[in-house]
């Protein structure tokens, strides 16, 4: 949380907050030193500031979901 007070003081814009885990992308936007947040999204295409020329998709961040490991059944 220092860094983001400090961004936000200094006068940077916009804040990415990736969260891997929920799958969610949050964009925050300075106003006046103060994060509010603009958009949150998972699977969306999106240009999202200071990128705002720049179309991804944001399901691009995320690592494929993993399959959980069932140990092998073999007939005896």
């Amino acid at each position: 949380t220092g860094k983001r007070h400090a961004y936000a003081l200094s006068g940077v814009q916009s804040l990415w907050i990736v969260d891997p885990l929920a799958r969610v992308l949050e964009v925050f936007e300075n106003v006046r030193g103060h994060w509010v947040l603009a958009d949150a999204m998972s699977e969306d295409v999106v240009a999202a500031p200071p990128f705002k020329e720049l179309r991804f998709d944001v399901g691009d961040l995320w690592m494929p979901p993993q399959r959980p490991s069932h140990p092998s059944h073999r007939p005896s």
